[in-house]
């Protein structure tokens, strides 16, 4: 179901890019706000307050959208758009590799995947749809019972050794997709 920007789908929520309109998780997004002075801002965390737009986490479409001022947009108001914008950014990550998540930031977290979890479940379309894929890609219909558990059991620590092992910049990939022009 769409309203607005947002879909709801069985596993959570998506945003759409600014840059290449396409509908994304949430995860392989960048949230940005407007700052009180009409400053763009990255927000991470997705803690600040405000009226969020995305940028798929990518160097090459954050550049693409800071050059198009796509920014505009997504505030629906004239903005700045720091010049070092994606230098920001990888500050962000690097401050999430070198120190662990706010207490805070770690239930919103753990609040949003266990939304996301009861939420995907709370039809009989929905059950099937997770007992399904237990079984095709973990030939364990259980995992319904226990999953949750599973995104409970999550530590701050465990979180921050993930973006130390992943969020490198000589680990990116970049990725460019063309639809097919019907």
């Amino acid at each position: 179901m769409s309203r607005g920007n947002v879909n709801k789908l069985e596993d959570g929520v998506e945003r759409k890019c600014l840059v290449s309109q396409m509908s994304s998780p949430k995860e392989g997004l960048i949230r940005f706000v407007t700052s009180p002075d009409g400053i763009v801002v990255p927000d991470i965390l997705e803690k600040l307050p405000g009226r969020g737009y995305y940028i798929t986490a990518d160097r090459k479409v954050l550049e693409e959208a800071v050059k198009l001022k796509v920014f505009n947009r997504g505030a629906k108001a004239q903005v700045s758009i720091p010049t070092d914008l994606i230098k920001e950014i990888d500050e962000e990550i690097a401050i999430m590799q070198t120190e662990l998540i706010s207490n805070r930031s770690y239930q919103k977290l753990q609040n949003q995947f266990e939304n996301n979890y009861v939420n995907s479940n709370s039809s009989l379309e929905g059950v099937a749809n997770s007992l399904a894929r237990y079984h095709v890609l973990y030939g364990d219909t259980n995992l319904i019972n226990s999953e949750i558990d599973i995104y409970r059991s999550i530590t701050r620590e465990e979180i921050q050794a993930v973006a130390k092992k992943y969020l490198n910049p000589n680990q990116r990939l970049i990725l460019e997709y063309l639809p097919k022009i019907i």
